[in-house]
């Protein structure tokens, strides 16, 4: 299974780059191709989508603050990606077919700018 996202180069690289608590073996692998309307197609696999989904959770949902290893915090930019993506595969309600073309969301970074206001 192929997962692809539809989003703006900051709001990926800001949301790939974060690492998770204990995260050595969550690898992401993804294909990224630059698209004319101003965003990037990001490709994942079923796997790095899962590992994608954790470190985003991480990020998302809050735990403890401070600086204690097991600290989580809730970025917007993980909780925006996290929601939308989940909310996609959440909708799914069949196995895809091998020949279905992969299921694809478009994330933008629209309301980014008015979280710290």
């Amino acid at each position: 299974m192929t997962f692809q996202i539809d989003t703006t180069p900051g709001l990926w690289s800001k949301t790939s780059k974060q690492t998770a608590y204990a995260a050595d073996d969550q690898k992401i692998d993804a294909k990224v191709t630059k698209l004319g309307s101003g965003l990037q197609r990001v490709e994942l696999s079923g796997i790095s989508l899962a590992n994608y989904l954790r470190q985003l959770d991480y990020h998302a949902h809050g735990g403890a603050g401070g600086s204690a290893p097991w600290s989580r915090y809730r970025e917007a930019e993980a909780v925006r990606m996290y929601d939308e993506i989940s909310h996609k595969l959440d909708s799914v309600e069949k196995r895809p077919s091998p020949d279905d073309p992969p299921l694809r969301i478009e994330v933008d970074d629209a309301f980014l700018s008015a979280k710290h206001k």
